[in-house]
C-alpha cells in the first residue's frame, strides 16, 4: 500500500486537524463553565426537577468534548476503523484501542444521559406511580450500561496489526502523501461487528427516548386545562427546546455519519470529511446548555 498521488491540501492533514479540534476545545471551555453556572445557580424553581439530569447531561458531554478535542484528537479513516491519535493521553503511553474504548464509551453514556433528561420530565408528572419510582433506578443503569459497553466487542477483537494492515491495503491501494502510515492502528478493518453491536444497544435508547418524549407530551396536553395558562405554556415551552435540541443533535451526528462512511471503499482519497466530522461533533456538543 503507497501513497497517492495527489496534491496536498492543508484542511486534510493531520496537523491541521489537531489545530482545529485545539481551537473549538478552548472556544467550548468558558462555554462549559458558564453552562455549568447556569444550571447550578440559575435553573428556575420550575424546573429544578430536571437540574441534576440536565447537569449529568452536560458533564458528560463536556467530557466527551474534552476527550475528543484534548486527551485523544483522533484521526480516523474510514470506512476501516483506522487512524492514530494525537492528544494528550498518547504522550502517557495509553494505548489507541483504549483511547477509542474510552471516547465511544463516553458517546454513548451521553446519548444514555438524554433519555435520563425526559425521563425526570415524565417522572414529575407521574409521581404517584410508585411502582416506576422502584424500578427506574436499575433502567436508567441498564441503559447506561448498555451506552457504555457497546464498543466493548470491537474492543476484544483488535485485530493483530501486520495482519490488519495487509486487510487494509485491500481496500486502499493508496494513502494520501499527508498522512504518517507509521502511526496507523487498525481496530477493525470491516464495520459489521460496530454496527451490529451499535444497533443492539443505542437504537433502543433511542426507541425508550421516543416513547417517553411521547407519553410526556401526551400527559401535558391531557393536564393542560387544568394547569394554569402560564404553567401549561411553560411546560410545552421547555418540552419543546428539549426536543429541538435532541434532534439537532441528531442531525449533527447524522451528518458526520454520512460525511465518514462515504469514503469510497476501493481509496482513501480524501480525510478531510472525517476531519470535519470530529470537528462537528466537538462542536455541537455546545449547543445543549
Amino acid at each position: 500500500m503507497g501513497y497517492c498521488d495527489n496534491k496536498t491540501n492543508i484542511l486534510d492533514t493531520s496537523e491541521f486537524h489537531a489545530f482545529a479540534l485545539h481551537c473549538l476545545g478552548c472556544i467550548s471551555l468558558p462555554v462549559y463553565v458558564f453552562g455549568t453556572y447556569c444550571i447550578l445557580f440559575r435553573t428556575p424553581m420550575t424546573m429544578r426537577s430536571v437540574q441534576w439530569t440536565l447537569f449529568n447531561f452536560h458533564i458528560w458531554s463536556c467530557s466527551l468534548d474534552v476527550g475528543i478535542s484534548f486527551l485523544t484528537t483522533p484521526y480516523v479513516f474510514f470506512p476501516a476503523l483506522a487512524g492514530y491519535p494525537l492528544g494528550l493521553l498518547k504522550n502517557v503511553g495509553v494505548g489507541t484501542a483504549e483511547q477509542a474504548l474510552l471516547i465511544v464509551a463516553m458517546m454513548g453514556i451521553t446519548f444514555a444521559s438524554i433519555l435520563g433528561i425526559f425521563e425526570s420530565r415524565l417522572r414529575i408528572l407521574i409521581f404517584s406511580n410508585n411502582f416506576w419510582h422502584s424500578v427506574r433506578v436499575p433502567w436508567l443503569l441498564v441503559n447506561y450500561l448498555m451506552g457504555a459497553l457497546f464498543f466493548v466487542p470491537s474492543y476484544l477483537t483488535v485485530p493483530e496489526q501486520k495482519t490488519a494492515v495487509v486487510d487494509l491495503s485491500k481496500f486502499a491501494e493508496c494513502i494520501p502523501s499527508y498522512t504518517h502510515i507509521e502511526l496507523v492502528f487498525v481496530l477493525s478493518v470491516r464495520t459489521a461487528l460496530l454496527l451490529r453491536s451499535g444497533a443492539c444497544t443505542l437504537f433502543p435508547i433511542a426507541f425508550q427516548i421516543t416513547v417517553v418524549t411521547l407519553l410526556t407530551g401526551r400527559i401535558i396536553r391531557q393536564r393542560g386545562k387544568r394547569m394554569s395558562e402560564a404553567t401549561a405554556s411553560l411546560q410545552r415551552t421547555f418540552q419543546s427546546a428539549l426536543l429541538a435540541q435532541v434532534c439537532l443533535n441528531s442531525q449533527n451526528k447524522s451528518k458526520r455519519a454520512v460525511l465518514s462512511f462515504s469514503s469510497p471503499y476501493s481509496s482513501y482519497s480524501s480525510l478531510s470529511p472525517t476531519a470535519s466530522g470530529f470537528c462537528i461533533t466537538t462542536r455541537q456538543s455546545t449547543t445543549f446548555v
